[in-house]
């Protein structure tokens, strides 16, 4: 597993960043809001499906190293649905990948 932060934005969003195809097999996402903590477990296929190759950080549209993930705090893409979200589902979500 590889974990990535994100405090809320002044502009309303989680950013979560560096996200590379390395080795690992979850990324966790904790996202931290003045008054709210979220956080997604998601797999290295569903990041392959929608962030790495999908959303450089660098070098804009040509970059190929790191990704990053970016929403509205309040608004998770409908892909990151079943992979957590507040606290109280992230934990069921460990749980079923075996990470208690």
């Amino acid at each position: 597993m590889e974990v990535k932060f994100s405090t809320l934005w002044a502009s309303g969003v989680y950013k979560f960043q560096q996200i590379r195809d390395q080795n690992y097999d979850y990324v966790i996402c904790l996202g931290l809001s003045p008054f709210d903590a979220r956080c997604w477990v998601i797999s290295k296929s569903l990041l392959r499906d929608h962030v790495i190759g999908h959303t450089p950080q660098h070098t804009g549209a040509r970059g190929t190293d790191t990704f990053w993930l970016s929403f509205r705090a309040s608004e998770a893409p409908a892909w990151l649905s079943d992979c957590g979200g507040i606290l109280a589902e992230v934990y069921e979500v460990l749980r079923s990948v075996g990470k208690p």
